[in-house]
């Protein structure tokens, strides 16, 4: 299996050629993510979007997806195990979950920072 052209990449690029109706909700949670991320944290293209992942760690702890009307964050091998009190995240499968972000008034910086924090706490205790 061939690697995608684009992995390992800069994320600047995926952000700076989305729909520009998009562009600035993707933004604000690209900077919700890093700033709840440690510095070492590493962003990077796989699977053709912006992933995160701490050093140390095969698994990726959260990646942000593009779609006409929302910006996905998803979470990943540690999603199924996240505390959520609001209720925000979705999905059903063994491990993954994710949050849509439709406007800003879904962006709940606080709660989607402790997401973040929490799933990065979890992934760097299996490092």
């Amino acid at each position: 299996m061939r690697k995608r052209p684009d992995f390992g990449h800069s994320a600047d690029a995926y952000f700076t050629r989305l729909d520009p109706r998009m562009q600035p909700l993707a933004f604000a949670v690209r900077e919700v993510v890093l700033r709840a991320l440690p510095p070492t944290a590493v962003e990077l293209i796989k699977w053709g979007v912006p992933c995160y992942m701490l050093p140390g760690h095969a698994m990726w702890t959260c990646s942000i997806r593009a779609a006409k009307a929302h910006i996905t964050l998803q979470f990943g091998p540690s999603g199924a195990r996240l505390d959520d009190p609001e209720g925000l995240l979705e999905g059903t499968g063994k491990d993954l979950r994710h949050v849509k972000v439709r406007s800003e008034q879904d962006l709940r910086k606080r709660t989607l920072t402790a997401l973040v924090k929490q799933a990065a706490r979890i992934d760097g205790a299996e490092a």
